[in-house]
């Protein structure tokens, strides 16, 4: 592949530096501004956003303290306690409480420091990842090795946050660690490249690997404190396979195949559950050993469970779309729930790709005529697509029907789903996206110029592809896009970026593999898209100067060749990006709720023709 050469004319852009970058950036707020102004005040749109549900408010209880889930964070207190902190992750024991926190730079660098109430016991500087695990009075983190790669695990005595012990160091640079806390304090360790795990036990200081010829895994833990073996389900030598049950206490539990296909979402010794997962279907089963499991509950909607459970209670926050959440409590094998108001119809269905493979997706109609069709897209790294539809309500409520494509590349058939959108083969979430719209307005009798695509992060090389693909419209009318990964050929042949050589697996290694280099030129947005950009197509990007998942100048530069490179095309003006300093990947709080409300403004504007 050495004779391969690049050429990007506007590469100058990845430095981001110079004044020719800053008066870029300076354009382009300028342009976004302009047209939220000229759309009036955003304040009663604002109301729409900032109110939020207190169903989940401090929904989880670990010993001392209780958490509130805030986006792929937590809000958390001790018992009686008006202090509120945020937090990555947290743990306490007795009136200890080890929080791993972020800098407020947005950059995703985290430290940890222990609580006892207002006071601060101990903490430590040293950049670590947001993973904790506290067993037997040590404290488990993963320090950074390089930037957003977590490749050491370290534990310090949990009282005192000394005695730093470096006990595990990832050999691969293609691979990530993360932890986790199994049951009755089993600590296990992850190391993942893009699905194919490695799984370890972590027992004081010393650290063995498990289930050696496994691809994946699900761990458990320990079936009571007393005992010392480790349990977990894993995959043996490929994907495709069904979960096998480790350990002497889980193969006692009388679970049939047809279980162990998809994804598993929590398995429970002490609870007595097993939850599992499958085109956005969440299943609670009832389990004890020896005896074949019950089934409790089916619900279509993301969960999240309680990060630290205790004995035989459990409880699961349930985002179902069309709802506000709902709370299910499950204590020696009865649920019960407390469910949160409906305000949406959702229907679940299935269409086919241009391969012959079903695809499933979901519908969430408002009340009344549906006037726009908001598609919803992700499909990568084997992550389920989230049900909720707590931040697309004030589009329900305005006429929009929000769609959520369970496409190839996502988790919500499990891994094997996942794996088959890997690599070369990334063109299937594609067709599997394009398959759903096509559906999904036929079923609504809405017209593609009525059609909004969304993707964040990653779910932006899809709707970024399809762009390209249909700038001449056909397909949708409008992307969406927030903090999107667009420029695939650059950023995967350049090691130095923090992400590529973790996600070759992924998206593919265009210097090393022909056809993962000819998938990278048919899909990656901007080397696919044609001169005249998108003529027929509305975007509203959104990136931050601070974020290094994705860099900003990849928004930068496909906001600029979109209009038409070199020459500006028709529809030019109708391309906005918005650039927030001070932020990375994620923007949270009030900053939040406004961007949100802009966004919708504009968006509706577009959808009723009244941009001026």
């Amino acid at each position: 592949m050495s004779l391969v050469k690049i050429y990007d004319p506007l590469a100058w852009m990845e430095s981001m530096k110079g004044p020719a970058w800053e008066n870029i950036l300076i354009k382009e707020n300028l342009h976004f501004d302009t047209a939220i102004q000229a759309l009036g005040s955003i304040d009663p749109i604002l109301k729409k956003f900032t109110v939020k549900t207190k169903m989940l408010e401090n929904v989880f209880e670990c010993n001392s303290i209780r958490l509130t889930p805030y986006g792929h964070d937590y809000k958390w207190s001790f018992s009686g306690e008006k202090t509120v902190r945020e937090a990555a992750t947290v743990y306490s024991e007795g009136i200890k409480a080890w929080a791993v926190e972020g800098a407020k730079t947005g950059k995703e660098t985290y430290t940890i420091t222990c609580y006892s109430k207002d006071l601060i016991l101990w903490s430590s500087g040293k950049p670590i990842g947001p993973f904790l695990v506290v067993s037997n009075n040590l404290c488990y983190v993963l320090e950074t090795t390089s930037e957003l790669r977590y490749g050491r695990l370290v534990c310090i005595d949990a009282d005192t946050g000394k005695g730093r012990k470096v006990i595990f160091i990832e050999p691969s640079r293609s691979n990530n660690l993360s932890l986790v806390r199994g049951e009755n304090g089993c600590v296990f360790l992850v190391s993942n490249n893009s699905g194919k795990q490695a799984l370890y036990h972590v027992d004081g200081t010393k650290v063995e690997r498990l289930g050696s010829d496994g691809v994946s895994f699900f761990p458990v833990g320990y079936v009571s404190t007393t005992t010392r073996e480790p349990n977990f389900f894993m995959r043996k030598a490929d994907l495709r396979a069904y979960w096998t049950p480790v350990g002497r206490a889980l193969r006692a539990y009388m679970l049939p195949k047809a279980l162990l296909q998809h994804g598993i979402e929590y398995f429970s010794f002490g609870v007595g559950v097993l939850i599992v997962s499958a085109a956005g279907y969440r299943t609670f089963y009832g389990c004890h050993p020896s005896t074949a499991p019950t089934k409790i509950h089916e619900v279509l909607a993301s969960i999240q469970v309680e990060p630290w459970p205790q004995g035989d209670h459990l409880t699961v926050a349930v985002k179902a779309p069309g709802a506000e959440p709902s709370v299910y409590t499950i204590e020696k094998g009865e649920l019960k729930k407390k469910e949160g108001a409906v305000y949406a119809r959702a229907s679940h269905h299935e269409t086919m790709a241009a391969d012959g493979m079903p695809v499933p997706y979901v519908i969430v109609k408002g009340k009344g005529r549906t006037k726009g069709l908001f598609v919803y897209v992700y499909g990568s790294y084997g992550i389920s697509t989230p049900l909720s539809t707590e931040r697309w309500k004030p589009y329900l409520d305005d006429g929009w029907a929000v769609v959520f494509a369970l496409v190839r590349g996502s988790g919500d058939f499990g891994d094997a789903w996942a794996e088959a959108a890997r690599r070369s083969n990334k063109h299937k979430t594609v067709i599997d996206t394009e398959a759903v719209i096509y559906a999904a307005q036929a079923f609504s009798g809405i017209s593609w110029r009525q059609t909004c695509l969304y993707g964040r992060s990653a779910g932006g090389y899809t709707v970024g592809s399809l762009v390209s693909k249909y700038g001449r419209g056909g397909l949708i009318g409008a992307a969406y896009m927030e903090v999107p990964y667009v420029d695939g050929l650059r950023t995967m042949t350049n090691p130095k970026l923090p992400l590529t050589v973790l996600e070759y697996d992924e998206f593919g290694n265009p210097a090393d593999r022909i056809e993962d280099l000819a998938s990278v030129l048919q899909v990656s947005p901007v080397d696919s898209l044609p001169a005249e950009g998108a003529p027929a197509v509305f975007v509203l990007n959104r990136t931050s100067l601070n974020d290094r998942e994705v860099l900003p100048y990849e928004s930068v530069k496909w906001i600029t060749r979109l209009r038409g490179f070199p020459d500006q095309t028709m529809g030019a003006e109708e391309k906005y990006l918005a650039i927030t300093s001070g932020h990375g990947h994620f923007v949270k709080g009030s900053l939040d709720d406004q961007q949100r409300a802009e966004d919708f403004l504009l968006l509706n504007a577009w959808l009723f023709n009244s941009l001026v």
